[in-house]
């Protein structure tokens, strides 16, 4: 879903992402420059460039249906992302890195506990005074998710996010994420379940988060006998 405020097909009402939403409140005058002139930075910034190739990639890998090739289709897709390698030392970096990643995750992940639903998912929907019930004249929120998987215990959000650290704060944060609460809210509107919350941080560990746990997937090398268990108090 991109970024930018819209205006609805089938309504005057304006979209809202929660990238807008956030920017206004950590800084009010962002979101005009941002959101109303449509300003941008003459260059994007190069964690961003490298976490979308990353972001698209993962993509690819989840809509192919061809397990033989699938791994050979998105490392081209990184090939092409980062074409000007040769002659760019940035670029070289990022895409060994790009690739090391993307081998990883297919190794670590070669198959799946869990089933398919939806890839990059959009939704659209009304946004709701919690005292009346009663409808935005003016907004409308949008946005759209990673994946929809399906597990034993039912349906899970797939989310995938680029990080260079994991420490006790990020941790924290997972319980108390605006943004997943948000999505999981309007996929339930749309028929949709959700019980819990799969995030896979830098494709290296993932964290599933369901009603009452969070359990981190450890990377191969570790040993899968003791998991460790996180419950929030």
């Amino acid at each position: 879903m991109s970024q930018v405020i819209t205006q609805t097909e089938a309504n005057d009402k304006t979209l809202l992402t929660y990238s807008a939403l956030n920017t206004f409140r950590n800084c009010p005058r962002k979101y005009k420059n941002r959101y109303l002139d449509n300003l941008r930075p003459r260059e994007r910034a190069e964690a961003l460039s490298f976490g979308s190739v990353v972001h698209t990639a993962i993509e690819l890998w989840y809509r192919s249906t061809s397990t033989e090739s699938r791994l050979r289709d998105v490392l081209a897709y990184i090939d092409d992302a980062f074409e000007n390698r040769v002659v760019d030392p940035t670029q070289m970096v990022q895409w060994h890195l790009a690739i090391a990643m993307i081998r990883g995750y297919a190794q670590r992940y070669a198959t799946e506990d869990f089933e398919v639903v939806e890839v990059e998912k959009e939704f659209v929907g009304e946004i709701r005074n919690p005292d009346t019930g009663r409808q935005s004249q003016t907004f409308r929120i949008a946005g759209k998710v990673d994946g929809i998987v399906r597990c034993h215990d039912g349906l899970y959000l797939l989310e995938h996010k680029t990080a260079s650290t994991v420490d006790a704060s990020y941790l924290d944060k997972l319980w108390t994420d605006t943004q997943i609460a948000l999505y999981c809210y309007y996929l339930r509107e749309l028929g949709y379940p959700i019980v819990g919350v799969i995030r896979c941080r830098d494709l290296g560990c993932r964290w599933r988060i369901g009603r009452d746990r969070c359990c981190r997937s450890v990377p191969r090398e570790v040993s899968h006998s003791a998991l460790p268990q996180m419950r929030r108090h």
